[in-house]
């Protein structure tokens, strides 16, 4: 008959048995991949799923454009309206700072002697060519400083007589240099006696008075290269011959020379 055993026996007996298999079970339950604790700040941050597509995402705005400068419109020329009558013409040149030319015009129209005299109608065309000339003539517009007779002449040479503003702002440019060189005593009657050729061709020059022969002085001026008064070119060859004769040097007192041209 078989001994039975005492029951300390059968524990160590039980527990060398299902010791090994609770040792292997925790070895393969250590092995596999484990997740790291959930943190606070992880579990705050994460959203569900549901609630993150409940909430509406912002619109994002494109980057704001560029407003292009603003440009300044560029300063309209102020509208010329011409005098239509002679007493008009004479105040409009007043007012624009040409009262020297309203003095000289006026006096034309009211002197009895024929040469050089104007009627109301050509003043009131001569204040307009003031008016919208000088504007885009500096040139001419430093010559009234100096001749304002022979200015007067001159713009109606390029209205009247075909003389382009090209060629009058060339005379005028040599008129200034040749007063400035010549340094004359008596400018203003020069300017007074000479002004009658400004701008004309010899047919047009008004000798009343000069008991001169038109046709003569024109053979002879023509002669010397002075085809006509339309370009700086010939004024010049014509004060290289007058500017010689004693009666020139006696009323005029030039106290320079002659400038090149």
């Amino acid at each position: 008959m078989r001994r039975l055993q005492s029951p300390r026996k059968c524990l160590r007996k039980a527990v060398r048995i299902v010791l090994p298999l609770v040792l292997t079970s925790s070895i393969f339950a250590c092995s596999g991949p484990t997740r790291p604790p959930i943190t606070l700040s992880e579990h705050v941050i994460t959203s569900h799923p549901a609630e993150a597509a409940s909430v509406a995402k912002e619109p994002v705005l494109p980057p704001p454009v560029a407003e292009p400068p603003v440009l300044e419109e560029p300063a309209k020329a102020s509208l010329i309206v011409l005098p239509q009558t002679f007493e008009a013409a004479m105040t409009a040149l007043r007012q624009e700072g040409f009262g020297q030319a309203a003095d000289i015009i006026d006096s034309r129209v009211k002197q009895r002697r024929p040469k050089m005299k104007l009627t109301k109608v050509q003043a009131t065309k001569i204040a307009g060519y003031f008016l919208t000339d000088m504007r885009e003539m500096p040139n001419t517009k430093i010559l009234y400083q100096k001749m304002p007779r022979s200015t007067v002449e001159l713009l109606r040479g390029v209205h009247e007589r075909g003389v382009s503003k090209q060629d009058a702002e060339e005379i005028s440019d040599y008129l200034v240099r040749f007063v400035k060189s010549m340094k004359f005593g008596n400018l203003k009657q020069l300017d007074s006696n000479h002004s009658h050729i400004i701008g004309r061709e010899w047919e047009e020059i008004d000798y009343t008075g000069e008991g001169a022969n038109p046709a003569r002085r024109k053979r002879v001026g023509q002669s010397r290269g002075i085809m006509n008064f339309k370009k700086a070119a010939y004024i010049h060859r014509y004060f290289e011959v007058m500017h010689k004769a004693a009666y020139f040097r006696r009323i005029y007192r030039p106290r320079g020379t002659l400038p090149d041209f």
